[in-house]
């Protein structure tokens, strides 16, 4: 899914390619402090005058296309496109939003923050073309703020486990993992991989095939750059293919998410959907 830039005002489309869907659902989600579920399966799941979804367009009908209308600077940040797949399959982009035009030789920004951070071009023109345009590359140091996506993952031994952080800081971090408080390593049965959308936010996963029992426990994703340090922490515990505690009866995913008072019986549906469709 690819990055957009927008106008205040305008309205804006994410387009996520899904092939081979089958019995899995589709979900958009805005990454927040929780993160904001803004869609699931072929409904717009908060704030249908702001959302709009469109499942299963294009020539091959693998297109899901969610529009955000009438950008604001709130809808600052990042989406992802993500399939409930086991474990949990995932795209993101991050949705920039560009103030209007400002007349005048100076801009003045005050309490600049990370979201200010952009390219500013100025024009000079006095009717009589060509134009004088020249761009201002603006870049905010900060430290680096680490988010798991999930504060808990559970896995059977044998199964593969997936932690994911999503990482904003500015210069880029250094990025590491640890395992109850000892670095993490790549091995044959350890990967893990990252990738950067926007110009200061990136998500980093940590992958672990045939898992056994001497991994399980407590994982912290650690950031450093100049300017701090920063880690979230991820515990992964162990399940049985057969036996299901009331705590895990919701998948994590749906646990996290921030939703409406009113959109409650609309998130106990769709937990019961999840359900029927994973076999449970």
């Amino acid at each position: 899914m690819s990055s957009a830039v927008a106008l205040l005002g305008q309205d804006v489309d994410f387009t996520c390619i899904v092939n081979d869907l089958g019995s899995h659902m589709v979900a958009f989600v805005k990454a927040d402090s929780p993160p904001r579920l803004l869609s699931f399966d072929e409904k717009v799941f908060r704030r249908r005058n702001k959302y709009e979804l469109k499942p299963r367009i294009g020539d091959l009908h693998n297109e899901w296309v969610l529009t955000i209308k009438n950008v604001q600077e709130s809808d600052r940040g990042n989406y992802s496109c993500q399939i409930n797949t086991e474990p949990i399959t995932l795209s993101t982009g991050e949705l920039d939003v560009k103030a209007s035009v400002f007349h005048g030789p100076v801009l003045h920004l005050t309490k600049v923050s990370r979201k200010h951070m952009s390219e500013y071009l100025c024009v000079a023109s006095n009717g009589i073309p060509p134009d004088e345009s020249w761009t201002v590359k603006l870049l905010v140091t900060f430290p680096p703020l680490v988010q798991a996506q999930s504060e808990t993952v559970q896995a059977s031994v044998g199964s593969m486990a997936r932690m994911v952080c999503t990482t904003e800081a500015w210069p880029r971090p250094e990025m590491g993992w640890e395992k109850d408080g000892e670095p993490v390593y790549e091995s044959n049965n350890v990967a893990m991989t990252h990738t950067v959308s926007g110009q200061y936010h990136s998500v980093h996963i940590l992958e672990i095939r045939n898992v056994q029992s001497s991994h399980f426990g407590v994982y912290r994703c650690v950031a450093k750059n100049d300017n701090g340090i920063h880690h979230s922490q991820v515990t992964l515990n162990q399940i049985s293919h057969n036996h299901f505690t009331n705590s895990n009866l919701i998948p994590e995913e749906l646990r996290a998410i921030q939703v409406d008072s009113a959109s409650f019986p609309s998130l106990l549906l769709i937990t019961i959907i999840y359900f029927v469709y994973h076999g449970f």
